[in-house]
């Protein structure tokens, strides 16, 4: 998932390692094109793959759409460890490490002794020659510190992760000493802001003075955290949602234990309280919504009112927000492919911990015919039939002193001020 700001970023180093786990695949329609159904192949060869797209776009006119994007971020993850016979072959823990240390190893003698300095551009403009843009750099995590708002986290896509100390004003690259992919998930400790969490393709970092020095304390193959959490009361307690399952650790993140090993999406802390999470995971072409009471320890599902997908639909994504000024309330904003959804599902609400959920559309409706503001796909660069990147690019928030009040969107961002009603 993208959350896309200026943060003007260079790239510390090309990346040896990029542990990501597999993009998810967007829903597939009976008439996708010959390469597109080879990449939903549980082992698909990269080089036949690309072949298939090339010669596809020699004989149609090129199209921005959900495939092509997948197109592009699978190439991307895939790339790093796909041999000459357009074969992929993914490595163990063990073996990053050894090509980590090996890669540490030979910077370190490199003997180098350019000097550069940044010459720009500090601006950034559209095609169009007068539109600026924010187009710098993807961020795909972002983290303020709740015992000092001057200091914040940024993780890029492909530029390290960041750090200011003074709101933004200023930015110093914390990673330039490490092996890392994207940053997709950053968390910082409730109390100690020298404490930061930081977790990259393939495993969790940790850092204990203030991004000077991380120390890998949790690795996976196909590792990839979407969200973390920390406890409100008891700070040793941390979650981490990720691609492989729902992670805990019980002592600030030292050692972990995967509680299940669903795809999951988010979660969340009730708002002040250090006993009440909230997560959502994959259930097949749907999801689940689920809460637990004592600390992360287990979970129960709540169904009520709940989106079901229908017939030849799929869910595809999901993003839980809390309301600081009603903790009671929460929203779940939801994604899914097939039928006439266009990517979008629906922002659905919970007055009671989630224990029932009901959509913030009045009538109901979920899919068909989109019309802003009164059934607005966010989703969408254009509120109705437009593009989309599904979970990859999608966020909500809430305003901390009006649980009313929504910002959401994917490639394009929709406010709400009557509790997503309208967009």
């Amino acid at each position: 998932m993208v959350r896309i700001i200026s943060l003007f970023a260079c790239l510390a180093w090309t990346f040896f390692l990029d542990a990501q786990s597999r993009p998810e695949l967007p829903f597939i329609t009976g008439d996708a094109p010959e390469w597109m159904r080879m990449l939903a192949e549980k082992d698909p060869n990269v080089h036949e793959v690309q072949q298939l797209y090339d010669q596809y776009y020699r004989e149609n006119t090129f199209e921005k759409n959900t495939y092509t994007q997948y197109y592009k971020r699978f190439m991307r993850w895939a790339r790093p460890y796909t041999g000459g016979d357009g074969k992929i072959r993914m490595p163990s823990p063990a073996e990053e490490a050894v090509r980590e240390r090996a890669s540490r190893q030979a910077r370190s003698s490199a003997g180098r002794t350019a000097n550069w300095s940044y010459a720009g551009p500090t601006e950034t403009w559209h095609t169009d020659g007068a539109t600026k843009v924010t187009w710098q750099t993807n961020i795909y995590s972002l983290d303020v510190a709740p015992s000092n708002p001057d200091i914040l986290y940024a993780g890029g896509e492909s530029g390290g992760l960041w750090k200011t100390t003074d709101k933004g004003l200023n930015w110093e690259l914390k990673t330039s000493s490490i092996l890392h992919s994207a940053f997709g998930a950053v968390k910082i400790h409730p109390t100690n802001p020298e404490i930061v969490f930081a977790c990259t393709g393939g495993k969790i970092l940790r850092s204990v003075n203030g991004g000077q020095t991380w120390t890998a304390v949790y690795t996976e193959s196909n590792l990839w955290v979407n969200e973390m959490a920390f406890s409100h009361t008891n700070t040793n307690i941390v979650l981490a949602a990720s691609e492989t399952g729902l992670l805990r650790s019980i002592d600030g993140g030292t050692s972990w234990t995967k509680l299940f090993t669903s795809f999951t999406w988010t979660v969340k802390r009730k708002e002040n309280s250090g006993t009440v999470f909230y997560a959502v995971r994959d259930a097949g072409t749907s999801s689940e919504f689920i809460r637990s009471d004592d600390q992360g320890l287990s979970w129960t599902v709540y169904s009520a009112g709940w989106w079901a997908p229908g017939s030849g639909e799929s869910m595809t994504g999901a993003i839980i927000a809390t309301c600081p000024s009603q903790t009671e309330k929460l929203y779940a904003y939801l994604i899914g492919s097939g039928g006439t959804l266009n990517g979008y599902a629906g922002v659905f609400v919970s007055n009671d911990n989630g224990a029932s959920w009901a959509n913030t559309n009045p009538s109901n409706v979920i899919g068909g015919t989109y019309t802003i503001p009164t059934h607005t796909n966010l989703m969408a660069h254009n509120g109705t039939d437009g593009f989309n990147q599904g979970f990859y690019d999608m966020a909500i928030v809430v305003h901390p002193a009006d649980a009313n009040q929504l910002i959401a969107g994917g490639t394009s961002w929709f406010k709400s001020t009557d509790g997503g009603a309208t967009w």
